[in-house]
């Protein structure tokens, strides 16, 4: 929270009320952003919640947090690869874009190749993967420290066979002790909601 409150800048066309990020406007994400920064021992934090309340946004800010301050293999994960290649246009390179600390240590976009493309972010000490979670492959690549999930209520339940998207993803991170696992999602039927079942796995604090 004190990284996004120092750094975080809100691109035009992201919400609302655009500029610099204030906790104090949402200050329930603050503790879950504190969950999820590097000092804390929380390795799984499910936020299950209603439209519209930021849960984006502070997952956004923990890949910028981490980003600069504990580089690592981190990798975001959404429901297909329409979502995946919206998410990285209008949500994952203007926060790089507007934040100076973030553009000074990722790469540059190119054309072809290079370390900055829409599904792949390269910066010192580590990388951004964007993976669909209808992909089997994308979800089973290399290792890495710090995985979220977003709107884990429309992954599929099975994907090419090999199981949940969820469970795949979180096979990544499996070789690290100080691995962290955010899922978030707006819940939709009862009876196969992913993110209450996360949510009930957990202390279910409010």
């Amino acid at each position: 929270s004190q990284w996004a409150n120092a750094s975080r800048i809100l691109p035009p066309g992201s919400g609302p009320e655009p500029g610099r990020w204030d906790d104090a406007k949402v200050p329930f994400t603050r503790e879950i952003m504190d969950r999820l920064s590097t000092s804390d021992p929380c390795q799984v934090v499910a936020l299950m919640k209603g439209t519209q309340v930021a849960g984006t946004e502070l997952g956004l800010n923990w890949i910028g947090y981490a980003i600069e301050h504990d580089p690592s293999g981190f990798m975001l994960v959404v429901p297909d690869f329409g979502f995946a290649r919206k998410y990285s246009r209008k949500r994952v390179q203007p926060m790089i874009d507007t934040c100076p600390a973030l553009r000074a240590v990722v790469s540059q976009p190119r054309s072809h190749g290079g370390g900055n493309t829409m599904f792949l972010k390269e910066f010192r000490g580590g990388s951004l993967t964007i993976a669909s979670a209808n992909s089997a492959a994308a979800l089973s690549s290399e290792p890495c420290r710090r995985v979220m999930l977003d709107e884990v209520d429309r992954f599929p339940p099975d994907v090419d066979e090999e199981g949940s998207p969820v469970k795949l993803a979180n096979a990544r991170t499996s070789n690290f002790w100080n691995r962290k696992l955010f899922l978030v999602s707006t819940p939709k039927s009862r009876e196969d909601s992913l993110i209450e079942r996360a949510y009930l796995e957990g202390d279910m604090r409010r």
